[in-house]
């Protein structure tokens, strides 16, 4: 699959440097790209002030349709699954109708203003709608810049999520196997069903108690790979060690 950097490279952007990570702002509605592009095209039209400011009203009304869920702003909390799996469809509903790149930016720049927290974001697998949205305006570099930004922001958030718990945990063959199992009958269990899978668990190898973070971290490591995950190491005693995240 092709990748939203090579993406980049072919459309013959340098690689800037990386910067300080700076706090989430939030978007400002009469300054979203398309708002911007409105009155752009407005003044360059010769409009008058008031005529601007009607374009403005306009574009500012045609955002909110697109950036509002059920009438409401999101954030400046934490989006939720659904509040990003609509801001997904909502891409991929402007892909489909080849809308605009300015109102692809709109939520990308809405994207890039707010929390996204780990859980969501490997449950939502945001970054291959990203790869799409870059493939399909590859030609327009501000697209790409900010489906590329947004993408190392994804990758920035995940990976620091990892580091900051990263621990060794330790899984017998026979509780790998029961973690596939469990994996797909669902793939997305709640706690209760976790904690019930870290108990089967602890009844065929008590020796090292697990908890349901255990399982958790096990099954968000396994959704983010999309496949089953390496054989790790087999120790003497038949245990295979992973290095998981609690």
């Amino acid at each position: 699959m092709t990748s939203i950097s090579t993406i980049t490279t072919s459309s013959s952007l340098s690689s800037p440097e990386k910067k300080p990570v700076k706090a989430k702002q939030r978007l400002r509605m009469d300054h979203v790209a398309s708002v911007r592009k409105a009155v752009k095209m407005a003044r360059e039209a010769g409009l008058s002030e008031d005529e601007i400011k009607d374009e403005r009203s306009r574009a500012i009304q045609l955002a909110r349709d697109r950036l509002y869920m059920n009438g409401k702003p999101l954030g400046p909390h934490p989006l939720n699954k659904d509040q990003v799996t609509h801001l997904k469809l909502q891409l991929l509903k402007l892909v489909e109708d080849d809308a605009a790149p300015e109102c692809v930016m709109d939520i990308l720049e809405l994207l890039l203003s707010v929390e996204l927290p780990v859980p969501v974001l490997l449950d939502t697998r945001l970054d291959r709608q990203l790869r799409l949205v870059a493939k399909a305006h590859q030609h327009n570099k501000d697209v790409v810049r900010l489906a590329s930004k947004l993408s190392e922001v994804i990758q920035a958030t995940t990976d620091a999520y990892y580091q900051a718990s990263s621990c060794q945990v330790e899984f017998s063959l026979d509780q790998v196997e029961t973690l596939e199992r469990a994996f797909h009958e669902n793939d997305s269990p709640d706690q209760d069903t976790m904690v019930q899978l870290a108990s089967t668990l602890n009844e065929g190898d008590p020796s090292a108690p697990l908890d349901y973070k255990h399982v958790r971290s096990w099954f968000y490591k396994r959704k983010a790979a999309g496949h089953p995950l390496p054989d790790g190491h087999v120790s003497d005693h038949g245990v295979r060690t992973y290095d998981y995240f609690v």
